[in-house]
């Protein structure tokens, strides 16, 4: 671990800054998700599922109903 901190301390161009917490949007990410499905009945599914109070796990909830966790 000490010798991976001066690694990056001597050369830091070999590594990339995370995106905070702040930075990520994962409400937008889940939509650009449904969005990118061609198969409108996908889309319609996460959409809905996106609504209101619980919307994380209803979303989770319906990619794997719909078996496209791995797309």
């Amino acid at each position: 671990m000490v010798q991976l901190a001066k690694s990056y301390l001597e050369d830091n161009t070999n590594f990339t800054t995370l995106p905070s917490q702040d930075d990520v949007d994962e409400y937008r990410m889940m939509e650009d998700f449904a969005f990118s499905f061609n198969d409108e009945r996908h889309k319609e599914n996460l959409l809905i599922a996106l609504q209101g109070k619980g919307a994380f796990r209803r979303f989770k909830d319906t990619v794997i109903y719909l078996g496209i966790a791995d797309e």
